[in-house]
């Protein structure tokens, strides 16, 4: 099962990429990337947040939560990551969330079930994510992705 989310990862990001490289969208793309680099380090800062819960959820002692909690950090990351676009490059809001969506949609609907963006369910359970106080041993959150879902 962790093959086929990864799998599903990879397709939904080579499928955004080659939409976004796409002469008709190649400058939305770019706009993204200046976006981003206008502010690094809080990019990065969110990135790291999501990966160390990822981490820190494989091992989550309710295996019934693991996957609800890695759909609940990942709406964090990107709610976070919307309300920084709209502080630092309002105008970019619709492409980053547009690339976002791209990436993990199709991942999110594989495996979050009834935990969804809209869904209130999240509340009652996100604060029970671990803290991750070791060091990363990916820096990618893809292989910790694949690492919960293999676990359960």
């Amino acid at each position: 099962r962790s093959g086929q989310t990864v799998s599903v990862l990879i397709y939904g990001i080579t499928k955004t990429n080659k939409a976004f490289c796409a002469k008709k969208r190649q400058q939305s793309y770019l706009r993204i990337g200046r976006c981003a680099n206008s502010d690094p380090e809080t990019f990065a800062t969110l990135m790291n947040r999501m990966t160390r819960s990822f981490h820190a959820l494989k091992t989550y002692p309710e295996q019934t939560l693991r996957i609800p909690l890695v759909c609940c950090n990942y709406y964090r990351f990107k709610e976070s990551v919307m309300k920084h676009v709209e502080k630092i490059c309002p105008n970019d809001q619709d492409y980053v969330e547009q690339l976002l969506d791209g990436y993990v949609n199709d991942v999110v609907n594989l495996i979050c079930g009834d935990y969804t963006a809209d869904s209130d369910k999240c509340d009652s359970i996100i604060t029970d994510t671990p803290e991750w106080k070791k060091s990363l041993t990916y820096k990618s959150f893809v292989i910790p992705l694949a690492q919960v879902v293999e676990s359960i």
